[in-house]
């Protein structure tokens, strides 16, 4: 299994109690320097959503929804929107 970038068994919004960010949470996160290497590094994001049980049962079950998260183009743009809005 591929490691994962956020440490053994992490939950990346472990900080907000595993609930929904806040939007400055979520701009913080998006602002990232792991963010910024995910973004970069279309493989690595792949293995990232792999590990996520949920995000695979919902690509499998929508498979536009996996062809835009398979599409490193579209996730990048879609981060770039999440990080500035205004945009």
């Amino acid at each position: 299994a591929p490691p994962n970038p956020f440490g053994a068994g992490s939950n990346p919004f472990a900080g907000a109690g595993g609930a929904q960010p806040s939007p400055q949470q979520m701009q913080e996160m998006m602002n990232s320097p792991m963010m910024e290497s995910l973004m970069n590094n279309p493989d690595l994001m792949a293995q990232v959503m792999q590990m996520n049980p949920q995000l695979q049962q919902l690509m499998e079950t929508n498979p536009q929804l996996r062809e835009i998260l398979s599409n490193p183009e579209v996730l990048r743009q879609s981060m770039q929107m999440m990080r500035d809005p205004s945009a």
